[in-house]
């Protein structure tokens, strides 16, 4: 990006964002993100140029026979910024501080800027239709698209507009665009945001049976005579009845798929209608469903779902319930980029962790940081609803697809290496009891409230507590099991770095609870940092002057004893003493004392 000259390097300035790097899904190039979420953005006054309606775009291309869709290529970057504005645009990364010169995805205010260039390039030219990166060309024949495709890429051209063809669809009679499929026949949704229903595996027991019905239950207004074909499935959940899925169950299912995919719950995309997303996890899948708000009922868009990795069936509750979220928001990211929706989750603590507004939290594990840095880009409002209210994602997340949910990133940071090998704690952490249960916990669930007092240090972090290869971590540190924690104070301590140091260095590697306090006495008790810390001067005793009268000079002081508090009034001249119990000394005026 350097030799391009879209970074430059800067020594200093007074702006500086953060930044993730992200795999392109399309490609083995990297992404690079930037947070202007608590930086840049709330400053900007967006330009609120319109974008288009898909309706708009549909009906100038609507009599084509011949389609062609070109995709830009990192279509903001190709807008270069004003001098004045660069040091805005200012990231901090591992190697320094870079400056954009060339306008950054993230930015408030770039779809709509984009837009509207676009929008002034491809002026006066017919049968064609622009939003943001997406250009598609329509053709009555062959020939009629072919030159209509020659005057874009010319105008694209003058302008220095760049176009990846590798992305692009060339002369095809039937293309995809805006979540609709395109033909001569017409317009219709694609079939691929039914998939998640259409392919949808037969329960294999009662939990998953009772999820699907829960999401034809949260449709039943649009589904007629549902109870009637749903007959076989229902007696399945009656007491005392096996699960036994016979060929009444096969049919009764495939035809509620059907009635759910012909019903009037679908509803076509809109630009003008409000979007609502919900995500929701289970223990071995991810789901989320895209809806809009039609007379105030949420009317489905599109379905999706995906199977975990081994992998990341261990993650926390939160973690995956946070994958749910990623997972859907890449699936549904043509719908949702550059336009206000409503994220859903039934996991109340990312409600705090992902909210829109607030800062990208510093002691979350470094996946739910870059998760919170790619969700950056998009204007949302997460709000929590109850599990048994989520019917619709929650099916889909314990019906899944077999497809993979696997990503990868790479983020740019530094750790020291302790010479503590991770199967040693791995080991460690299984064989001790409180950190055992603590990784259940952070597996399923905790509990709404915990008496264990051994426990309470990590219930009061449990947002920020996950699990790493059968490690506990508190955001990027090491929870160490107590049998290693002597060990790990003796490494702190190796070279005798003092109390302020060591703590340092352990705040960015390990965690337990107490552990500044086992710190300071680890080092207080060191013969070698005690022989050579500087003495104390001795400050020289300075006695007082004799008084003359009684109340010449009072002396006082306070104390705490079993759970008490007392001031002590001493006379310097007769040596007598007052103590008076008082609830709170600090307020305590000696104008009350009726000695």
């Amino acid at each position: 990006m350097v030799v391009n000259g879209i970074l430059e390097k800067v020594e200093y300035s007074e702006w500086a964002s953060p930044i993730v790097v992200v795999p392109k899904k399309s490609s083995k190039s990297l992404r690079i993100c930037v947070d202007f979420k608590v930086t840049l953005n709330p400053l900007i006054k967006v330009n609120h140029y319109p974008l288009p309606r898909v309706e708009d775009i549909f009906n100038q291309v609507a009599k084509g026979k011949f389609f062609t869709v070109l995709d830009l290529s990192n279509a903001y970057q190709q807008l270069e910024m004003s001098p004045e504005s660069k040091h805005l645009l200012t990231i901090n990364t591992h190697k320094g501080l870079y400056q954009y010169n060339r306008l950054p995805y993230g930015v408030a205010c770039a779809p709509a800027q984009f837009q509207a260039i676009m929008d002034q390039i491809l002026q006066g030219i017919k049968n064609v239709g622009c939003y943001l990166d997406d250009v598609i060309i329509v053709g009555q024949s062959l020939e009629d698209c072919f030159r209509n495709v020659e005057i874009v890429l010319s105008r694209l051209d003058k302008f220095n507009v760049k176009v990846n063809f590798q992305k692009c669809k060339f002369f095809v009679q039937t293309v995809e665009f805006l979540g609709h499929e395109l033909s001569e026949i017409g317009i219709k949704p694609m079939k691929s945001k039914m998939e998640a229903i259409e392919r949808a595996p037969e329960p294999k027991n009662l939990q998953q049976l009772r999820s699907y019905l829960g999401l034809l239950n949260y449709y039943n207004k649009y589904l007629p005579m549902l109870s009637s074909e749903l007959h076989p499935l229902y007696r399945l959940e009656q007491k005392d009845v096996p699960f036994e899925w016979s060929s009444k169950c096969r049919q009764a299912f495939e035809k509620s798929k059907q009635l759910l995919l012909n019903s009037k719950a679908l509803i076509a995309y809109s630009l003008d209608l409000p979007l609502v997303m919900a995500a929701d996890a289970s223990q071995y899948g991810v789901g989320g469903v895209l809806s809009h708000i039609v007379n105030g009922e949420e009317r489905p868009i599109m379905f999706v779902s995906g199977t975990m990795t081994e992998t990341q069936r261990r993650y926390s509750q939160l973690e995956r319930e946070a994958l749910a979220i990623i997972f859907s928001i890449k699936k549904f990211h043509k719908f949702i980029y550059n336009r206000p929706f409503t994220l859903i989750t039934d996991h109340l603590p990312l409600k705090t962790i992902l909210g829109a507004k607030n800062k990208i939290p510093t002691l979350s594990a470094a996946r739910l940081q870059r998760w919170a840095l790619i969700l950056q880009a998009y204007q949302y409002e997460i709000k929590y609803r109850k599990g048994q209210d989520m019917a619709n994602a929650d099916a889909m997340s314990r019906l899944p697809l077999e497809e993979s949910t696997e990503e990868k990133a790479y983020s740019f940071s530094d750790y020291y290496v302790l010479p503590l090998t991770a199967l040693e704690i791995v080991e460690c952490t299984k064989q001790d009891q409180t950190l055992s249960k603590v990784i259940e916990y952070t597996q399923k669930g905790w509990p709404n409230k915990i008496n264990e007092s051994n426990l309470k240090p990590y219930y009061i972090r449990r947002s920020e507590l996950t699990v790493e290869n059968n490690c506990l971590l508190w955001g990027n540190r090491v929870v160490i099991p107590f049998q290693l924690r002597d060990s790990v104070l003796k490494l702190l301590h190796d070279k005798h770095i003092g109390i302020v140091r060591a703590k340092m260095l352990a705040r960015g590697e390990v965690w337990w609870p107490n552990l500044n306090q086992d710190l300071e006495n680890c080092i207080n008790s060191c013969e070698n940092c005690q022989s050579l810390q500087p003495k104390a001067v001795p400050v020289p005793y300075t006695p007082w002057s004799k008084t003359e009268r009684v109340w010449e000079r009072i002396h006082i002081d306070f104390l705490e004893k079993f759970d008490k508090k007392f001031l002590i009034v001493v006379d310097s001249y007769f040596y007598n003493f007052w103590m008076v119990e008082h609830k709170n000394i600090t307020r305590f005026s000696l104008l009350e004392l009726n000695l």
